[in-house]
């Protein structure tokens, strides 16, 4: 799989974070049973950034976590990428920001809410949502699963 990780806000990324993350989301697709090579795009940004992001393409002007652009949810008029080689599947887009004020406020170190909002963007890349509470449920269950085969709990 290829992680492109870009960081557009001020904060540093901690070391290592692109490797867990990568293995992360490789493990995700295995779990999903799904083979091939897959590209995924992760962007940190602030909390303007992501509610500008959120209020033009979701029409809610409030910042949010994470936000996930299936290429399967394309615009017609958008340019198609094509790479036999690569399936790109989309791209996350996480508050940073928001991301720190979680793991405080979860009491869980940032590591984890950053890899928990990662898998949380993948998994609505893979077609998965929470609207219903049946598929909330399914999702949770697929996000716990997934933390704990990495041994990513919810401590400091």
């Amino acid at each position: 799989m290829n992680l492109i990780l870009t960081n557009q806000q001020n904060n540093p990324i901690p070391d290592g974070l692109e490797e867990t993350l990568t293995s992360l989301l490789e493990h995700t697709l295995e779990v999903e049973k799904l083979e091939g090579d897959f590209e995924v795009g992760i962007t940190f940004v602030d909390d303007d950034e992501i509610q500008r992001l959120n209020r033009d393409y979701r029409n809610k002007d409030q910042v949010t976590d994470v936000l996930s652009f299936a290429m399967s949810e394309s615009l017609e008029d958008e340019p198609e990428i094509i790479n036999e080689d690569m399936s790109l599947l989309g791209d996350i887009v996480i508050d940073y920001q928001q991301a720190l004020k979680q793991a405080k406020e979860y009491e869980h170190s940032t590591l984890r809410e950053l890899c928990y909002l990662a898998l949380h963007g993948m998994l609505h890349l893979l077609g998965y949502d929470h609207e219903k509470e049946e598929d909330k449920k399914r999702m949770r269950k697929q996000e716990e699963a997934v933390l704990d085969a990495f041994k990513i709990k919810r401590e400091l």
